[in-house]
């Protein structure tokens, strides 16, 4: 009980390492049942190769994200006129 809970865990977290992962391990298996080691080989890496991905995607979401600086495109300072009204004081009459 605790193997399918584990994989079903894992596959949620990267569907895709976690297939691989899978993928490999099934490789791996019928290759080393039927006595052929290029199946077991290319099982093992593909295995290693997701587990290193996944390692990498871990190790990426640790950077810290900098601040940018704002870019201010008006000149900031207190001299600066206030903006003019939009609608006009003066009501127009309508026929």
């Amino acid at each position: 009980m605790i193997v399918p809970r584990f994989i079903k865990s894992a596959y949620r977290k990267d569907s895709m390492t976690s297939f691989l992962i899978i993928m490999g391990g099934v490789d791996a298996i019928i290759g080393g049942v039927g006595s052929r080691g290029t199946l077991v080989a290319f099982g093992m890496m593909l295995v290693l190769g997701a587990i290193a991905i996944r390692w990498i995607n871990s190790q990426g979401n640790k950077i810290p994200d900098y601040e940018e600086t704002p870019v201010h495109y008006l000149p900031m300072g207190e001299t600066q006129r206030p903006l003019p009204q939009l609608a006009s004081k003066k009501r127009r009459s309508s026929y």
